[in-house]
């Protein structure tokens, strides 16, 4: 088996080792097909970056193009584990050596094989039948079917050129097997190909001859005069032209033939000969069916088992059940050979209201006419005479709108159970709302047409994973609009508010078909604005239309009426649930028992998606909750308590993200949020303090995990709003909390005034409860904390931090909160790294470890570990880091925290650079910015973008890193994040540094070293001034160049900071060769290239190793040897120690 296979042969998708690969964009996809089929096709070429760039994203500006063309080449690198790609500076292709298997190429070897074979290309010999039959089988669909990029027309020009090639070697292929298979006598199998090879081309005449010639041959002369017919009729109708005269003659030639000489043996000769359509009286529809292939397909699957003779399909009203059990009858009365020898016949039960008139419908659909006597009376009983008639038949029955039978009172159950009893050659196929629970029952729900997934606010349609329009919901919207609208395109504009309609409805078709109806006179923006203002907006006033299916309210009033007063109660009252809801909440705030949720399930009204878990239909919620409204004060009453038991929830979920269980209490919240988020703002409309004040930590924390700052500041914001002005002291904690956290989320969005003056609010409201004398220690250390926050981010001075921070933590321990404790030792050991306090830095991140782990804390354990790598790396102790990170790492994954995995990945990938892994750790940083940018987390993905320009300039790639560092300039520019301009302005220096640009280097590099010395980051400053000495060497400022390094290796010694040792040391070396001291400039370069940072970087072979080749050709190789060897044997540390004297 290959470790990669590629299928493009129907829709496309990418294999390693059997396993699909997914990919965050479509590109990936498409460029993997584009390599594919040019390395097939050019026998191993590549293609330039130029060309792909220019293919795939044609209307990008170019170097932001180049750059998404890197990031989607490391992420598939990374994907494949290193395999399959072959990049080689400006080229890019399919690794010669890679193990891939494609299915396009195997469909061309089949195709072709014959040309090995002792024959000429007319004859079909048994080896050409067995490689084409496998051919055929593998031609899935079209060439990458529905994968089109719609903002790339050269893309799709050239998919659709592979596309029309490999269609016709299918076309080839098939005609060749229809005419061996012919020539052997197997004409069942040569018509099914025949067949397939018209399809492909229905105007092929080629095609309709040969399918004239087989049923001919088979002996099935009407059929081929039928097939000359169709031929005729649809050149008149695409071309206005008649068949060509030879298609003519020989329709003449077979109508005039000779009847045919009996066949063979009945046994020698296929079952399918000659087989009539079965009888039907299915009625014809208007329309084209749409989508539901799969649900076709079990369904067939059910009814070709002999054990199911009664099928329901079960769905709420509107849901397409008559509309997919007809399409079913259809291709089943079709089927050749009939499965049902007697017929498919369709009954609407709608009209009727007993046992009686069932069946007398049924015996009208069938033709049966009751036997009379001579005075016109019926002489035995209806039901008799008619099981009787059906006795020895084979009929499918579709039984369509059961459910208001099964009322008590109606035998219309003991009609059906009696006629499967006498007829066990008939089955029925049932739709009905609810189950008719009899023996031998199978039931099938039935939900809503496929709906494209909601995408994030910043994706462009042409992100999402396959075409929207390619989803079931959205093919049948644009079928109705194009009803009342004839040639109605969606555009770019108009596809997201059409997904957002199929989102509302849920898929449901008669909802769809509503909705649609109105693009006469609306968008599709302003129609889903309509369906969330009221169900009265989806109806329509055609007169063909049954007046119960004229507007959705219709429908669910006739589902409405068929309950009983405990099941209206119920149904009711669960419509205050969002999303879903548990059988205990169900209990707690409805009061509904299992038997009530059962019986709105059996009636479609309620589904179960997954066990122990039930939802309502977004429109039968709205119109459940104008029943439940209908009666103000119970409305009131069961909102309340559905506000007052997810509070409670949303407590005990965040005691547990706190400690043991966040795993649990994540997937929970995922579930319930939305509950959460109802029960949250009816809190805040009728200002339930004691409700908010449960759930307002898991309302904060929930939404800062995953990332949705935006919701958890639309759900905050308000709530401290709605508290302003009222007196009592649990009020306004409240609300001093609520503003503190209001805060939180606003420098989360990078709103520096708005999160200010919320958390002064908030602390000046805590100390005058304080002055009043209540205890506000947990909400003023909440304060503090968030104080240090706001420092942090905005104060460019890290003491002001460091200072808040310290009183953080005293007050935490004060009150005992541990947690609280934990997570103020960890931020202060991040200000201690960031000062180069390294031990201290160490000694606080273990101690929040220590406690996290305590309290069953994994992702603060793994928050603390990632601290600990980064203080470990920044130190020298690489294998210690790494080992760190790694299982933080894991950690993260495991509780699907992708914002800390991207996190825990940057660091992986700055550890692999500080190794020399330049081109691991390079994948490793585009990965993490992938994920970054799939949050939405612009701020990370800069940081990324300035560590991605260091690693390539190490790599050599400097038009890429200074890219890469002017746009991470900009972006941190933009945010005044100073750290983040330092660090650019270094990437920026050591650019042009290597490409001779002396004066410029040293001016940018000072200016990044002067920010570092504002932000106090001693490190940071060190790792400059490496490459600040180069760059005042190359401007012949001597004393600058000795000065500078002399500091770094000062800093490097004195912190223990390896990076910044490893910038000095080459630098030093130049500087002492430049003063003469050349055999200790090769001691002192040997050390440093111990070590693959320097070993391997290009930048340090461009600016250092060229100049001291210089100088150490002018020793004696015996001295530069002994020179190298006593610098290969030293230590960085002991190494930058002992050069302090000579500076």
């Amino acid at each position: 088996m290959p470790r990669l296979a590629l299928f493009l042969l129907g829709p496309p998708r990418l294999e390693r080792d059997g396993v699909p690969l997914r990919f965050d964009t479509r590109k990936i996809l498409a460029l993997v097909a584009y390599l594919a089929v040019s390395r097939l096709r050019n026998e191993g070429a590549g293609s330039t970056r130029e060309t792909l760039v220019a293919l795939l994203w044609p209307e990008m500006e170019p170097s932001r193009a180049r750059a998404i063309l890197r990031r989607n080449l490391s992420l598939l690198r990374s994907a494949l584990e290193g395999e399959g790609l072959a990049v080689d500076g400006q080229m890019v292709g399919i690794d010669p050596q890679a193990d891939l298997w494609l299915d396009v190429a195997e469909f061309q070897r089949l195709v072709r094989a014959w040309e090995g074979h002792a024959h000429p290309r007319e004859e079909v010999c048994p080896r050409c039948l067995e490689d084409l039959e496998a051919a055929a089988a593998l031609y899935r669909g079209d060439f990458m079917a529905g994968y089109g990029l719609r903002d790339s027309a050269a893309y799709d020009d050239w998919q659709f050129f592979q596309a029309e090639e490999l269609r016709r070697d299918l076309a080839s292929a098939l005609e060749r097997l229809a005419r061996g298979h012919s020539a052997r006598g197997i004409q069942d199998a040569a018509l099914l190909h025949a067949r397939r090879w018209l399809s492909l081309d229905p105007l092929h005449e080629p095609a309709h001859r040969l399918l004239m010639e087989l049923y001919a041959r088979d002996g099935q002369r009407s059929a081929a005069l039928r097939q000359y017919q169709e031929c005729a009729r649809i050149l008149e109708v695409e071309l206005g032209l008649g068949p060509s005269p030879e298609t003519t003659a020989l329709y003449e030639e077979i109508r005039t033939r000779p009847a045919a000489e009996p066949g063979p043996p009945p046994a020698l000769v296929p079952e399918t000969r000659a087989a009539r359509p079965a009888r039907h009286n299915l009625p014809a529809q208007p329309t084209p069916f749409v989508g539901r292939r799969g649900e076709m397909a079990e369904i067939h699957h059910l009814l070709n088992d002999p054990g199911c003779r009664l099928l329901t399909l079960l769905g709420p009203g509107g849901i397409g059940k008559t509309r997919l059990a007809l399409q079913v009858a259809a291709e089943l009365a079709e089927a050749s050979p009939p499965g049902y020898r007697h017929g498919v016949f369709f009954v609407s039960l709608a009209p009727f209201e007993t046992a009686d008139a069932v069946v007398s419908a049924v015996a009208e659909a069938l033709g049966y006419s009751f036997h009379t006597d001579a005075e016109g009376r019926i002489r035995a009983a209806p039901r008799a005479q008619l099981l009787d008639y059906v006795r020895q038949r084979q009929l499918l029955l579709v039984l369509d709108n059961f459910e208001h039978l099964l009322a008590d009172g109606s035998d219309s159950l003991g009609f059906l159970t009696g006629l499967l009893a006498a007829a066990p050659g008939v089955k029925l196929l049932v739709t009905s709302r609810a189950s008719l629970k009899v023996q031998g029952e199978h039931v099938y729900p039935l939900a809503g047409l496929r709906v494209p997934p909601e995408l994030p606010a910043r994706a462009a349609v042409a992100d999402a994973e396959e075409p929207l329009h390619g989803y079931s919901a959205v093919e049948l919207f644009l079928q109705g609009a194009r009803q009342v609208r004839p040639g109605f395109e969606m555009g770019d504009v108009d596809l997201p508010h059409v997904a957002h309609i199929c989102r509302l409805v849920e898929g449901m078709p008669l909802g769809l078909l509503l909705a649609a109806a109105w693009i006469e006179v609306l968008t599709p923006a302003e129609i889903a604005a309509e369906i969330q203002r009221s169900l009265d907006f989806l109806e329509t006033g055609l007169r063909d239309v049954p007046e119960r299916q004229r507007s959705i309210r219709a429908v669910f009033d006739h589902s409405w009426r068929l309950l009983d007063e405990r099941e209206r109660e119920v149904f009711a009252a669960l419509s205050v649930f969002r999303r879903g809801f548990t059988r205990e909440a169900a209990w707690e705030v409805c009061g509904a028992e299992l038997r009530d949720l059962m019986s709105l399930v059996t009636k479609s009204l309620v589904i179960a998606p997954i066990p122990g878990r039930y939802e309502l239909h977004e429109l039968l919620r709205q119109y459940a909750a104008e029943r439940l409204d209908q009666v103000a004060e119970r409305g009131q009453a069961v909102r309340d308590i559905h506000s007052a038991y997810y509070c409670a929830e949303l407590e005990r979920w965040a005691a547990k993200l706190r400690g043991e269980g966040q795993q649990q209490a994540m997937r929970e919240l995922d579930l319930e949020m939305e509950n959460g988020r109802a029960a949250w703002h009816w809190a805040v409309t009728r200002r339930h303090v004691a409700h908010l004040a449960r759930a307002v930590d898991g309302i904060w924390l929930y939404h800062t995990w995953r990332l949705r700052h935006e919701e958890g500041e639309a759900a905050i914001g308000p709530a401290a709003t709605s508290l302003e002005g009222m007196d009592s002291a649990e009020a306004r904690r409240l609300r001093a909390r609520l503003l503190i956290l209001w805060s939180h989320f606003h420098v989360e969005m990078g709103r520096k005034r708005a999160a200010l003056r919320a958390a002064r609010q908030g602390t000046r409201l805590l100390r005058d409860l304080e002055e009043e004398g209540h205890d506000v220690r947990n909400e003023l250390a909440l304060a503090v904390i968030h104080r240090a926050r706001l420092e942090r981010y905005f104060d460019p001075d890290p003491l002001r931090a460091k200072r808040s921070y310290e009183e953080a933590v005293a007050r935490y321990e004060e009150v005992g909160d541990r947690w609280g404790l934990a997570r103020a030792l960890a931020y202060l050991g991040w200000i201690a790294e960031h000062l180069g306090q390294y031990d201290k830095a160490r000694r606080l991140c273990e101690r929040s470890r220590a406690i996290r782990q305590q309290l069953g804390d994994r992702r603060g354990m793994a928050d603390a570990m990632v601290s600990l790598g980064v203080i470990c790396w920044v130190q020298g102790h690489l294998d210690e880091a790494e080992g760190l990170l790694r299982e933080s790492l894991g950690i993260f994954r495991e509780l699907d925290d992708w914002s800390r995995v991207a996190h825990a990945i940057k660091s992986l990938g700055e550890v692999l650079v500080r190794r020399g892994q330049f081109e691991d750790g390079l994948a490793m940083l585009e990965s993490s910015s992938a994920i970054y940018d799939d949050l939405g987390q612009s701020y990370g993905v800069a940081i990324l973008i300035l560590f991605l320009a260091e690693a390539r300039a190490h790599l050599g790639r400097y038009d890429e890193a200074r890219e890469d560092a002017l746009r991470g300039a900009t972006i941190t520019h933009e945010n005044k994040h100073r750290w983040g301009e330092g660090f650019a302005l270094l990437t920026n220096g050591m650019v042009a540094l290597v490409r001779g640009n002396g004066p410029d280097a040293l001016a940018t590099l000072q200016g990044a070293a002067d920010i570092f010395s504002e932000i106090k980051h001693p490190e940071n400053r060190a790792w400059v001034l490496g490459p600040l000495g180069l760059a005042a060497l190359r401007a012949s400022n001597p004393a600058l160049a000795q000065q500078s390094v002399l500091q770094a290796l000062q800093t490097g010694v004195g912190l223990g900071a390896f990076m910044a040792v490893m910038y000095a040391l080459p630098a030093a070396a130049l500087l002492l060769a430049e003063e003469g001291a050349v055999e200790r400039a090769v001691e002192v370069y040997a050390c440093a290239s111990r070590y693959g940072f320097v070993a391997n970087s290009r930048w340090f072979h461009d600016v250092v190793e060229r100049s001291l080749a210089a100088h150490v050709a002018r020793l004696p190789a015996e001295t530069a040897a002994a020179a190298r060897a006593r610098g290969q044997s030293r230590d960085w540390k002991d190494m930058a120690a002992s050069l302090l004297p000579d500076f």
